[in-house]
Protein backbone atom coordinates (compact mmCIF):
# COMPACT_ATOMS: atom_id res chain seq x y z
CA UNK A 1 0.00 0.00 0.00
CA UNK A 2 1.32 3.70 -0.92
CA UNK A 3 1.95 5.33 2.53
CA UNK A 4 0.50 8.30 1.22
CA UNK A 5 -2.66 6.46 0.70
CA UNK A 6 -3.72 6.31 4.71
CA UNK A 7 -7.06 5.23 5.95
CA UNK A 8 -8.11 6.40 9.40
CA UNK A 9 -11.03 6.91 11.97
CA UNK A 10 -12.00 8.66 14.91
CA UNK A 11 -13.86 10.87 16.85
CA UNK A 12 -17.61 10.84 18.15
CA UNK A 13 -19.47 14.27 19.90
CA UNK A 14 -22.22 14.73 21.17
CA UNK A 15 -25.17 16.84 19.66
CA UNK A 16 -25.13 20.59 20.61
CA UNK A 17 -28.31 20.04 22.58
CA UNK A 18 -26.26 17.99 25.07
CA UNK A 19 -28.22 14.74 23.53
CA UNK A 20 -25.68 11.17 24.33
CA UNK A 21 -25.39 8.37 21.79
CA UNK A 22 -27.22 5.47 22.45
CA UNK A 23 -26.68 2.22 20.66
CA UNK A 24 -25.47 1.33 17.45
CA UNK A 25 -24.33 -2.07 15.71
CA UNK A 26 -25.70 -6.02 15.91
CA UNK A 27 -27.03 -6.80 19.20
CA UNK A 28 -27.50 -3.16 20.51
CA UNK A 29 -30.15 -2.47 22.61
CA UNK A 30 -30.93 1.67 22.49
CA UNK A 31 -30.48 3.12 25.80
CA UNK A 32 -30.31 6.46 27.47
CA UNK A 33 -26.76 7.54 27.89
CA UNK A 34 -24.20 10.31 29.42
CA UNK A 35 -23.21 13.32 26.83
CA UNK A 36 -19.63 12.37 25.80
CA UNK A 37 -18.72 16.68 25.99
CA UNK A 38 -20.55 18.14 28.90
CA UNK A 39 -19.57 21.32 29.10
CA UNK A 40 -16.16 21.64 29.77
CA UNK A 41 -14.74 23.70 32.93
CA UNK A 42 -12.40 26.59 32.40
CA UNK A 43 -9.99 24.70 34.06
CA UNK A 44 -8.72 21.05 33.70
CA UNK A 45 -7.21 18.86 36.02
CA UNK A 46 -5.33 16.08 34.21
CA UNK A 47 -7.17 12.46 34.49
CA UNK A 48 -5.23 8.94 34.03
CA UNK A 49 -8.07 7.15 31.70
CA UNK A 50 -5.90 3.65 32.43
CA UNK A 51 -6.12 2.54 28.90
CA UNK A 52 -4.16 -0.30 29.84
CA UNK A 53 -7.65 -1.66 32.23
CA UNK A 54 -9.71 -1.11 28.93
CA UNK A 55 -11.48 -4.45 28.70
CA UNK A 56 -13.14 -6.09 25.22
CA UNK A 57 -16.65 -6.10 25.55
CA UNK A 58 -17.58 -6.54 21.79
CA UNK A 59 -16.55 -6.74 18.50
CA UNK A 60 -18.29 -7.56 14.84
CA UNK A 61 -17.78 -7.54 10.83
CA UNK A 62 -19.81 -4.68 8.90
CA UNK A 63 -19.26 -4.79 4.65
CA UNK A 64 -21.81 -2.44 3.54
CA UNK A 65 -21.72 0.74 0.92
CA UNK A 66 -19.54 2.81 2.68
CA UNK A 67 -16.79 -0.02 4.28
CA UNK A 68 -14.90 -0.06 0.94
CA UNK A 69 -12.15 1.99 1.63
CA UNK A 70 -13.52 2.92 5.01
CA UNK A 71 -11.65 6.17 6.20
CA UNK A 72 -13.73 6.55 9.60
CA UNK A 73 -16.81 7.99 11.09
CA UNK A 74 -18.28 10.71 13.79
CA UNK A 75 -21.55 10.95 15.53
CA UNK A 76 -23.96 13.97 16.41
CA UNK A 77 -25.24 11.19 19.08
CA UNK A 78 -28.72 10.55 16.72
CA UNK A 79 -26.52 9.51 13.11
CA UNK A 80 -23.07 8.40 12.64
CA UNK A 81 -21.06 10.23 9.81
CA UNK A 82 -19.18 7.73 7.83
CA UNK A 83 -16.52 8.70 5.34
CA UNK A 84 -15.03 6.30 2.43
CA UNK A 85 -12.38 6.68 0.29
CA UNK A 86 -13.49 4.31 -3.10
CA UNK A 87 -11.95 6.38 -6.13
CA UNK A 88 -13.91 4.60 -8.23
CA UNK A 89 -17.25 5.81 -9.53
CA UNK A 90 -17.76 9.03 -7.44
CA UNK A 91 -17.79 7.30 -4.07
CA UNK A 92 -15.23 9.07 -2.18
CA UNK A 93 -18.50 10.26 0.07
CA UNK A 94 -19.42 11.13 3.53
CA UNK A 95 -22.66 8.71 4.40
CA UNK A 96 -25.08 9.47 6.67
CA UNK A 97 -26.49 6.65 8.63
CA UNK A 98 -28.82 5.59 11.68
CA UNK A 99 -27.05 4.18 14.78
CA UNK A 100 -27.93 0.52 13.50
CA UNK A 101 -25.76 1.53 9.51
CA UNK A 102 -28.56 2.26 7.44
CA UNK A 103 -27.67 5.12 4.84
CA UNK A 104 -29.93 8.03 5.44
CA UNK A 105 -28.01 10.70 2.88
CA UNK A 106 -24.68 11.19 1.09
CA UNK A 107 -22.60 13.42 -0.54
CA UNK A 108 -19.50 13.34 -2.82
CA UNK A 109 -16.05 14.97 -1.93
CA UNK A 110 -15.32 18.54 -3.83
CA UNK A 111 -13.19 18.11 -6.57
CA UNK A 112 -10.07 17.99 -6.54
CA UNK A 113 -9.44 15.45 -4.08
CA UNK A 114 -7.29 12.67 -3.93
CA UNK A 115 -7.69 11.51 -0.37
CA UNK A 116 -10.42 12.08 2.50
CA UNK A 117 -10.22 11.49 5.54
CA UNK A 118 -11.35 10.37 8.95
CA UNK A 119 -14.51 13.06 9.98
CA UNK A 120 -15.27 14.79 13.49
CA UNK A 121 -18.37 16.69 14.83
CA UNK A 122 -18.20 19.79 15.77
CA UNK A 123 -21.03 20.00 18.36
CA UNK A 124 -21.19 23.45 18.92
CA UNK A 125 -21.70 24.47 15.34
CA UNK A 126 -23.08 21.41 14.45
CA UNK A 127 -20.85 20.56 11.35
CA UNK A 128 -19.33 17.59 10.35
CA UNK A 129 -15.00 18.10 9.66
CA UNK A 130 -13.58 16.06 6.95
CA UNK A 131 -9.90 16.24 6.58
CA UNK A 132 -9.55 16.83 2.25
CA UNK A 133 -5.53 15.83 0.51
CA UNK A 134 -6.49 17.36 -2.76
CA UNK A 135 -3.49 15.98 -4.23
CA UNK A 136 -1.20 13.23 -4.63
CA UNK A 137 1.90 13.80 -2.28
CA UNK A 138 4.81 15.91 -4.51
CA UNK A 139 1.91 16.41 -7.39
CA UNK A 140 0.13 19.28 -6.66
CA UNK A 141 0.67 23.02 -6.88
CA UNK A 142 2.93 25.21 -4.50
CA UNK A 143 0.93 27.66 -2.73
CA UNK A 144 -2.46 27.41 -0.25
CA UNK A 145 -4.34 25.40 -3.62
CA UNK A 146 -2.15 22.52 -3.02
CA UNK A 147 -2.94 22.26 0.99
CA UNK A 148 -4.95 20.33 2.50
CA UNK A 149 -8.23 21.10 3.58
CA UNK A 150 -11.09 21.09 5.90
CA UNK A 151 -14.20 20.11 3.71
CA UNK A 152 -17.48 21.24 6.04
CA UNK A 153 -20.63 19.42 6.02
CA UNK A 154 -23.72 20.38 7.44
CA UNK A 155 -25.97 17.12 8.44
CA UNK A 156 -29.13 18.93 7.62
CA UNK A 157 -32.18 16.84 7.19
CA UNK A 158 -32.71 15.77 3.94
CA UNK A 159 -30.33 18.60 2.65
CA UNK A 160 -26.67 17.50 3.90
CA UNK A 161 -24.57 19.93 1.75
CA UNK A 162 -21.28 21.59 1.51
CA UNK A 163 -20.39 24.62 3.70
CA UNK A 164 -17.15 25.76 2.53
CA UNK A 165 -13.55 24.14 2.01
CA UNK A 166 -10.84 25.93 3.95
CA UNK A 167 -7.10 25.68 3.34
CA UNK A 168 -4.79 24.40 6.23
CA UNK A 169 -2.91 27.30 6.99
CA UNK A 170 0.33 28.45 9.26
CA UNK A 171 -0.35 30.97 11.87
CA UNK A 172 -0.94 33.75 9.47
CA UNK A 173 -2.77 32.35 6.85
CA UNK A 174 0.21 33.25 3.75
CA UNK A 175 1.26 30.04 3.22
CA UNK A 176 0.96 26.04 3.97
CA UNK A 177 0.61 24.90 7.92
CA UNK A 178 3.16 22.33 9.19
CA UNK A 179 1.32 19.04 7.90
CA UNK A 180 1.37 20.15 4.15
CA UNK A 181 -0.76 18.44 1.74
CA UNK A 182 -1.27 15.91 4.37
CA UNK A 183 -4.21 15.93 7.11
CA UNK A 184 -4.57 12.20 7.75
CA UNK A 185 -7.57 12.81 10.45
CA UNK A 186 -9.62 15.30 12.44
CA UNK A 187 -10.91 15.72 16.19
CA UNK A 188 -12.80 18.53 17.06
CA UNK A 189 -11.87 19.60 21.02
CA UNK A 190 -14.45 20.44 22.78
CA UNK A 191 -12.74 22.74 25.27
CA UNK A 192 -11.26 24.69 23.08
CA UNK A 193 -12.89 24.30 20.21
CA UNK A 194 -9.67 23.88 17.72
CA UNK A 195 -9.84 21.02 15.62
CA UNK A 196 -6.42 19.20 15.71
CA UNK A 197 -4.69 16.91 13.71
CA UNK A 198 -1.28 15.37 13.00
CA UNK A 199 0.74 14.20 10.11
CA UNK A 200 0.82 10.14 10.01
CA UNK A 201 4.07 9.64 10.73
CA UNK A 202 4.72 6.89 8.41
CA UNK A 203 7.98 4.88 9.38
CA UNK A 204 8.76 3.03 6.36
CA UNK A 205 9.90 6.15 5.13
CA UNK A 206 12.22 7.46 8.36
CA UNK A 207 9.09 9.61 9.79
CA UNK A 208 7.46 10.20 12.75
CA UNK A 209 4.79 12.20 14.31
CA UNK A 210 5.85 15.27 16.48
CA UNK A 211 2.90 17.21 17.36
CA UNK A 212 -0.56 17.82 17.42
CA UNK A 213 -1.54 20.32 15.38
CA UNK A 214 -4.73 22.58 16.11
CA UNK A 215 -6.81 24.92 13.48
CA UNK A 216 -9.54 27.11 13.83
CA UNK A 217 -12.24 25.47 11.98
CA UNK A 218 -13.55 28.83 9.99
CA UNK A 219 -10.30 30.02 8.94
CA UNK A 220 -7.71 26.95 8.67
CA UNK A 221 -5.18 29.05 10.69
CA UNK A 222 -2.98 27.10 12.59
CA UNK A 223 -3.19 28.51 16.34
CA UNK A 224 -1.75 25.54 18.32
CA UNK A 225 1.03 22.99 18.10
CA UNK A 226 1.27 20.20 20.74
CA UNK A 227 4.32 18.70 21.31
CA UNK A 228 4.31 14.75 21.54
CA UNK A 229 6.91 13.52 24.32
CA UNK A 230 8.25 10.46 22.53
CA UNK A 231 8.59 9.01 19.10
CA UNK A 232 5.53 7.65 17.23
CA UNK A 233 4.81 6.37 13.73
CA UNK A 234 1.65 5.58 11.64
CA UNK A 235 -0.76 7.73 13.66
CA UNK A 236 -4.45 6.76 11.96
CA UNK A 237 -6.85 8.14 13.67
CA UNK A 238 -7.83 9.68 16.82
CA UNK A 239 -10.47 11.45 19.09
CA UNK A 240 -10.85 13.15 22.72
CA UNK A 241 -12.62 11.53 25.31
CA UNK A 242 -15.28 12.75 27.20
CA UNK A 243 -14.16 16.73 28.00
CA UNK A 244 -11.09 17.10 26.10
CA UNK A 245 -8.98 16.27 28.56
CA UNK A 246 -7.44 13.39 26.94
CA UNK A 247 -6.80 12.36 22.83
CA UNK A 248 -6.88 8.52 21.99
CA UNK A 249 -4.98 7.89 19.13
CA UNK A 250 -4.69 4.19 16.98
CA UNK A 251 -1.52 3.64 15.29
CA UNK A 252 -0.90 1.28 12.33
CA UNK A 253 2.82 0.66 13.39
CA UNK A 254 3.30 -2.79 14.08
CA UNK A 255 6.42 -3.33 16.75
CA UNK A 256 9.37 -5.47 15.91
CA UNK A 257 8.97 -7.00 19.35
CA UNK A 258 5.74 -8.71 18.87
CA UNK A 259 4.64 -7.29 15.51
CA UNK A 260 1.34 -5.98 17.41
CA UNK A 261 -0.24 -2.42 17.35
CA UNK A 262 -0.99 0.12 19.64
CA UNK A 263 -3.54 2.52 20.83
CA UNK A 264 -2.28 5.45 23.00
CA UNK A 265 -3.89 7.71 25.17
CA UNK A 266 -2.37 11.38 25.77
CA UNK A 267 -2.97 14.25 27.98
CA UNK A 268 -4.88 17.06 26.68
CA UNK A 269 -5.76 18.90 29.13
CA UNK A 270 -5.81 22.98 28.98
CA UNK A 271 -4.01 22.86 26.15
CA UNK A 272 -1.34 25.84 24.84
CA UNK A 273 0.99 26.69 22.20
CA UNK A 274 4.24 24.80 22.37
CA UNK A 275 3.30 22.51 25.72
CA UNK A 276 3.98 18.96 25.55
CA UNK A 277 1.85 16.53 25.55
CA UNK A 278 2.76 13.44 27.73
CA UNK A 279 1.35 9.81 26.88
CA UNK A 280 -0.46 7.84 29.67
CA UNK A 281 0.50 4.61 28.24
CA UNK A 282 -0.69 2.31 25.29
CA UNK A 283 -2.90 -0.81 24.99
CA UNK A 284 -2.18 -3.82 22.22
CA UNK A 285 -4.58 -3.36 19.43
CA UNK A 286 -6.79 -6.47 19.17
CA UNK A 287 -6.78 -7.16 15.18
CA UNK A 288 -3.73 -7.02 12.76
CA UNK A 289 -6.27 -5.43 9.98
CA UNK A 290 -5.20 -1.85 9.31
CA UNK A 291 -5.57 0.41 12.37
CA UNK A 292 -8.63 3.03 10.91
CA UNK A 293 -9.30 4.88 14.27
CA UNK A 294 -10.87 5.39 17.64
CA UNK A 295 -14.52 6.99 18.47
CA UNK A 296 -15.66 8.06 22.23
CA UNK A 297 -19.35 6.59 22.26
CA UNK A 298 -21.44 5.04 24.95
CA UNK A 299 -23.10 2.02 23.88
CA UNK A 300 -25.84 0.51 25.36
CA UNK A 301 -25.97 -3.65 24.46
CA UNK A 302 -28.40 -6.01 24.84
CA UNK A 303 -25.67 -8.72 24.91
CA UNK A 304 -22.56 -7.16 26.37
CA UNK A 305 -22.13 -4.27 29.27
CA UNK A 306 -21.97 -1.23 28.21
CA UNK A 307 -18.94 0.51 26.25
CA UNK A 308 -17.68 3.98 25.97
CA UNK A 309 -14.84 3.74 22.99
CA UNK A 310 -14.87 1.53 19.92
CA UNK A 311 -11.73 1.00 17.39
CA UNK A 312 -11.99 0.19 13.71
CA UNK A 313 -10.18 -1.60 11.54
CA UNK A 314 -10.49 -2.26 7.82
CA UNK A 315 -9.87 -5.52 6.43
CA UNK A 316 -9.10 -5.47 2.98
CA UNK A 317 -11.20 -7.99 0.69
CA UNK A 318 -10.58 -9.25 -3.03
CA UNK A 319 -13.77 -7.62 -4.11
CA UNK A 320 -15.01 -5.70 -1.37
CA UNK A 321 -13.61 -4.46 2.29
CA UNK A 322 -15.23 -5.26 5.61
CA UNK A 323 -14.94 -2.89 8.78
CA UNK A 324 -14.24 -4.50 12.01
CA UNK A 325 -15.41 -2.88 14.97
CA UNK A 326 -13.98 -3.56 18.61
CA UNK A 327 -16.01 -1.98 21.56
CA UNK A 328 -14.15 -1.41 25.14
CA UNK A 329 -15.55 -0.69 28.30
CA UNK A 330 -13.43 1.49 30.79
CA UNK A 331 -12.72 1.35 33.87
CA UNK A 332 -14.23 4.83 34.84
CA UNK A 333 -16.23 6.21 31.80
CA UNK A 334 -15.59 10.38 33.83
CA UNK A 335 -12.16 10.02 33.77
CA UNK A 336 -11.38 9.48 29.81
Amino acid sequence: MNPDRRRFLRQAAATAAGTGLVAAGMGAQPAAADNPFPNPLPFQTPSNPRISEWVLRKSFDKEAVWTNEYQGMCTDGVYWYIVTNKDQGGQQRLYKTTLDFSVVASIQAPNPSDHIGSPTYDARRGLVYIPLEPYESGEGPTGLSGASRIWQVAPTAGNIHTVASVPLTNKEGTDWGPQGGRAPWFAWHPWDGLVYSSTAGNADNGLHVWSFNGYDPVTGRLKKQMILDGVYHDFQGAGFGRDGRNIYVVSDHGFVSDGKKRIYAFDMTNPSDGKTSRCWGARVNPSTAEAEGIVHAHLAWNDAPNTDITVGMLSNQVDSDNVEFYHFSVPDPEAI
